[in-house]
């Protein structure tokens, strides 16, 4: 039975003069109240990965493993290897290969969703005689994105999602000194060379997938993605007065009084909700406060305030430790705490 082992690859530079303690990876931005990496590590480990490594630098190294810590993952061998930015995923690559030398690699840049389709393309890929293959999607909720393999892509708007599959043959290839002649400064650049000069490489459409880009509407694009895919999970005493429709995760330490929660959506740890509407494709991270507020399609990030406002907040993201509240005071006012580049739109 052949084996693959996944490599989740957080290599992303930073500016040197940041300050140690605010460097994290992108891949930490949570969807559906986990982060990126989280997801990634658990599409990996369903997919049936044999070990999975957490490739990142040395600065970086603490707060991707408290982000992958506790007991989500007792089932599979976790393990971190350090790997400085400046070596790249080459030497990434390299370095894991010797591991687990003879076995295929999935490689997974962390900051993309694609359902459950990890676990099908997999197993398809290792029962085919291809030498690698290449997982792209469309824009979410887009045109089309026709499930097939072919040297185009085709169909509506496509884009790499961050994802490859290696045989062992394509690992000995790009980590042996013919992968050093290969043209292309990125890894997957190389591994389509590789396929120029005889190789089976082959590129993947994949439905309901999603890549993280940072704008305000990707991030929660994703978050919608991820809740797409959540399971009903709260408990009676967490609510006091209060209504819960469809599918529903609440962390059994939150509280929710005098109010109407319709799923999808997820309630993180120590949040209180009083007199509040929280709609479909919503995301309290924790430690929130929600008061006299109505949410919907939203992504509230941890430690935020919201109380008071005065009309339902849509399609909003909501950066951690936030405050938002109405002063009733006249003149009146609304009270914003928001952080850089930040968007309103109030009507």
């Amino acid at each position: 039975m052949k084996t693959a082992h996944g490599v989740i690859l957080l290599l992303d530079r930073f500016p040197q003069a940041a300050a140690p303690k605010t460097i994290a990876p992108r891949q930490l931005m949570p969807v559906a109240n986990r982060p990126l990496v989280e997801h990634a590590a658990a599409a990996l480990r369903d997919a049936g990965a044999a070990t999975i490594f957490v490739v990142t630098d040395a600065l970086r190294r603490r707060v991707v493993r408290l982000a992958l810590g506790g007991n989500r993952f007792e089932d599979i061998e976790l393990r971190t290897t350090t790997g400085a930015s400046s070596t790249g995923e080459l030497e990434a690559l390299r370095k894991v290969a010797s591991e687990v030398e003879g076995d295929s690699i999935v490689l997974h840049r962390g900051d993309s969703l694609v359902s459950g389709a990890l676990t099908s393309e997999l197993g398809r890929f290792l029962k085919t005689s291809a030498e690698a293959s290449v997982l792209y999607g469309a824009d979410l909720f887009g045109g089309p994105s026709p499930q097939a393999s072919g040297p185009n892509p085709t169909g509506g708007a496509t884009q790499p999602l961050g994802i490859e599959f290696l045989s062992p043959a394509m690992v000995e290839v790009l980590t042996g000194a013919e992968g050093t002649r290969l043209a292309g400064r990125q890894l997957v650049d190389r591994i389509f060379a590789a396929g120029e000069a005889g190789g089976s490489v082959e590129r993947r459409f994949i439905r309901n997938s999603w890549r993280l880009d940072e704008t305000a509407d990707n991030i929660l694009d994703g978050n919608r993605l991820a809740l797409d895919d959540l399971a009903s999970d709260w408990h009676p005493d967490s609510l006091l007065r209060a209504r819960i429709e469809g599918r529903v995760k609440i962390h059994p330490s939150s509280r929710i009084e005098d109010a109407l929660v319709r799923g999808p959506c997820v309630i993180g740890a120590n949040v209180v909700i009083r007199h509040a509407y929280i709609g479909p494709y919503t995301s309290v991270g924790d430690g929130c406060l929600v008061e006299n507020a109505e949410l919907e399609h939203s992504l509230i990030l941890n430690d935020a305030i919201i109380r008071d406002i005065g009309w339902r907040l849509e399609h909003s993201l909501v950066g951690a430790r936030a405050h938002l509240s109405r002063d009733f005071r006249v003149p009146k006012a609304v009270h914003l705490q928001v952080g850089d580049d930040a968007r309103i739109s109030v009507s």
